[in-house]
């Protein structure tokens, strides 16, 4: 099973919102309790899915607002989702735009799909997860939303009129307060989340001209690095953000991933390594730029990356690389 990863762009203004209404040790707790850290200067960072989805979800609890998710995706542009947004409105029409975002959207987040179905006079755009993804995503489901729906007005160049938002909730006051929020009209009971507008403005002229700006190699250049494609892969960058903060055990990697340690220990056997195979590869690689950068002294890096003395740190490097860690360090530095 492919390892479920997201942009950390995708949580929008989720922190800025709840740090504004419960303040910011309630931010920290709950991205604890979720085993999710925030770079702010780096939009494009991998996270684990099931943090971010499990993040969006307490957060609403958090504040009592059953449409935070709403009101997320209703303070982020489309543009914050990189150059996939441009590549796709400079589609020749609103169907050509709409292939091209569901067939990119993985780049963003490999945990979700998006797919167009047409009954009808009515087009329905859908906002869905793969096969695997289990638990509860509807806040997460919900901030996709109204971005959606200004990609098919920027498109058409038409109001709201004709569009609508479906819900896979029951009409309580959670789907009031979207109600409240959106411009479009609401319906709650779905068996999904989508939007919706006429099929006859698939193949419609589009509203201008619009001059591409992007091309698909500027799409994958931006989502560097790329999502992880085997739980190997997975594991090695979750190691890489531990790597010194305690011990990495297996178990906080499996609560992050929101998988069993058992699934995680047979995944790695099949790709033929283990997970203290990669906990050491994490540590010696930080090690190594560790001595790169700068004249750390070797108890320094020891520590920072997660030995109990130099010792330990001076054995464990030596297998790993065949010279110890000072002879390295004189050969990479060299004269």
């Amino acid at each position: 099973m492919t390892p479920y990863f997201a942009r950390q762009s995708g949580f929008g203004p989720l922190a800025a919102i709840l740090a504004q209404s419960e303040g910011q040790r309630v931010v920290e707790r709950l991205c604890r309790e979720v085993g999710v850290t925030f770079e702010p200067d780096q939009p494009n960072r991998p996270l684990a899915f099931a943090g971010m989805s499990q993040l969006f979800e307490r957060a609403a609890r958090a504040r009592g607002d059953g449409a935070l998710g709403f009101r997320v995706g209703a303070g982020m542009r489309p543009e914050e989702f990189g150059p996939l947004v441009d590549y796709s409105l400079s589609g020749i029409n609103l169907l050509h735009a709409i292939q091209r975002a569901n067939r990119l959207v993985a780049l963003q987040c490999n945990a979700v799909s998006l797919s167009l179905r047409v009954s009808g006079e009515t087009a329905i755009w859908v906002f869905g997860y793969v096969r695997g993804t289990d638990g509860v995503h509807a806040q997460h489901a919900m901030h996709a939303l109204p971005s959606m729906v200004r990609v098919i007005q920027a498109v058409v160049g038409l109001g709201p009129d004709g569009m609508g938002i479906e819900l896979a909730l029951s009409a309580d006051p959670m789907t009031r307060e979207v109600a409240d929020l959106s411009d479009v009209a609401v319906r709650a009971g779905r068996p999904h989340f989508a939007v919706t507008f006429p099929s006859a403005w698939l193949r419609r002229a589009r509203a201008q001209v619009v001059r591409p700006r992007v091309t698909l190699f500027d799409v994958h250049q931006h989502y560097v690095p790329r999502l992880p494609r085997s739980t190997r892969e997975a594991v090695s960058l979750m190691l890489q953000s531990m790597v010194g903060i305690g011990d990495p055990g297996l178990d906080e990697v499996a609560f992050r991933f929101g998988w069993s340690r058992r699934k995680i220990q047979s995944d790695l056997r099949a790709e033929g390594c283990s997970f203290r195979d990669l906990v050491i590869e994490a540590r010696m690689t930080r090690a190594m730029a560790f001595m790169r950068e700068g004249r750390h002294s070797l108890v320094d890096v020891a520590l920072a990356v997660g030995y109990s003395d130099q010792a330990h740190f001076n054995r464990a490097f030596l297998a790993y690389t065949g010279l110890p860690p000072g002879r390295w360090r004189a050969r990479v530095a060299g004269p």
